[in-house]
């Protein structure tokens, strides 16, 4: 799921390049590549729990999950 947002969105610099070379065209492409982006997240996560549907009780439902970080020796 985390992917499939992750490549649902736009980067900024990825961005900045449309909106420069569009803005001739249309004045505002910046507004609509911005709203563009943001709503393409949340419909990814849709997407992908309806194309890998969650079929068990999750571990971690209801549940405070603590982050384990270990430090690297170099």
């Amino acid at each position: 799921m985390i992917l499939t947002a992750g490549m649902a969105t736009i980067a900024s610099t990825v961005m900045a390049v449309y909106v420069g070379f569009l803005y001739q065209e249309f004045p505002t492409i910046a507004g609509h590549l911005v709203s563009a982006s943001i709503l393409s997240a949340p419909a990814a996560i849709v997407m992908s729990k309806l194309l890998y549907p969650e079929d068990r009780h999750p571990k971690t439902l209801g549940k405070v999950v603590e982050a384990h970080y270990e430090k690297s020796s170099s």
